[in-house]
Parts: structure tokens; sequence; C-alpha cells
């Protein structure tokens, strides 16, 4: 028995979370940290990131997810949007039913499932989240302490590049063929678990990661497919003026 469900907040933080971690996991004690912040900016490009999972219960049942992102990474910046279907006609929007989202009888709510995630760095690694409500048109600071509640693990490699080079690098190569040029895979298996990355030399960014149980109950794969580039002038972050600036603690009850 196969059941397709939709990703809920939780389950999709939790599958992003992994795709990103298992690579590190594989070195014992390894804490990740972010090479960029200590020297080069990771090269521009735009992708479109898929996240797959399937795992099979106790009971035998085979649960499957999967979403997109849509990824933008510049020289101190890093965009990721959630990239929805379109709407049925006549259907609800993605917003809710009213089209607004943010509230719902009288209570604050912010909907980080929808939000778009914006980090920002400067030049001496200072790191910044901040998530976008478009339909609000409202920009929420989240400070490190409240970073799991958006599903963020603090790493600007892991949102860059879905695993830091660091880690990559720590992973034998692997005799795998590669389709792309200028990209390699890494694997290991360990404890009952096995990781793989096809990481691009030239991109600088993970292309696949796969991770599962060497049993075949769980297995996860996130593939990049590199888009056309954001013109400047388009890019997300510039079409924020008149939002209004807002910190998580607005959202607490």
């Amino acid at each position: 028995m196969v059941c397709n469900r939709a990703v809920s907040h939780g389950a999709a933080a939790a599958i992003v979370v992994a795709a990103r971690l298992v690579a590190a996991a594989l070195m014992a004690g390894c804490v990740a940290t972010s090479a960029a912040a200590q020297g080069t900016d990771l090269p521009s490009l735009d992708a479109l990131v898929t996240y797959e999972s399937r795992s099979v219960t106790h009971a035998g049942v085979t649960e499957m997810r999967r979403f997109s992102n849509r990824l933008i990474r510049r020289p101190g910046h890093v965009w990721l949007e959630r990239d929805l279907p379109a709407a049925p006609a006549g259907g609800l929007s993605h917003a809710g039913h009213d089209g607004k989202g943010a509230a719902v009888a009288g209570h604050r709510h912010f909907d980080f499932e929808l939000a778009s995630q914006h980090l920002t760095r400067t030049a001496d690694g200072k790191l910044r989240a901040d998530y976008v409500d478009r339909i609000g048109r409202q920009v929420v600071f989240v400070p490190p302490t409240e970073y799991s509640v958006p599903g963020f693990d603090g790493s600007w490699d892991n949102a860059a590049a879905l695993v830091s080079e660091k880690t990559v690098a720590a992973m034998p190569l692997a005799p795998l063929p590669s389709t792309v040029a200028g990209a390699v895979w890494h694997a290991e298996a360990r404890n009952g678990w096995f990781n793989r990355v096809l990481w691009s030399t030239r991109s600088k960014i993970a292309l696949v990661v796969e991770s599962g149980r060497s049993d075949g109950s769980v297995f996860r794969r996130t593939v990049v497919d590199l888009q056309p580039m954001t013109p400047a002038a388009a890019l997300p972050w510039k079409q924020l003026a008149g939002y209004a600036q807002k910190d998580y603690d607005d959202f607490m009850d």
C-alpha cells in the first residue's frame, strides 16, 4: 500500500534538514562550519531543488513526500522559495480560504512553510535570517535562538550548497558514473546507512544528495537542476520596498 501525503510544515522541514545534514553526520563529532564565512563567496547560481523521501512503516505502509524550492545564490545572499503548483480554477489559494493566510479569527500567525527564506551574510560572516510573506507584504526577522521554528539549521553552506564542501571532501570518492562535467560522486556507508553526494566542483553545490537505510526502509533524494540566472534588477530581495519589517516575537502569544 502506498500513501501519497501533502507535506506538512513539520514534515517538510524534517526532509530539508535531513537532506542537508545527512552527509555531515558521516563525520563523527564533526560540526559543519562555513568555509565561505572565512573566505570567498560561492559562485552565483539559480536552481530548482527537488526533495523526495520514501519510508516504510512497521505496518508495511509506504509513505512518500515530494516538494521543490527555488534557490537563488548571490554573494552575501541565499534565497529559497517554495515552488508551488498553480491553484486550481475556482479553488482555494495557497494562502488559505480568503487568500490572506496571515491571520485566522483574529489570531496572528506566520506561515513559515509558504514564506521565502532570505539569508544574508556580512563580510565578517555574520548571518541574518529573514522570512518573506509576499501575500501579507511583510518581512519577519528570526533570531538564532528561534531557528528551529522554520526548520533552519543555522548553516549558510547547507542552505547555499545543500552540503558543505568540507563535509563532501571528507567523504571518499565513489566509482559511480557522472554525466555532468566537473561533477564527481562521493559516498560512504556506516551503521546500516548509506550516503551519496554528486558534487559540482564548478558550481560548488551538491547536484544530488542520496541517503537511506541499507534495508530499503528509508530513502531520501535531493536533486538540483540549474536554471537561467535571474537578472540583477529582478532579484526577489530587491522587490521588498514597502514591506512591513517585523520580528518573530511579534507573532508570539
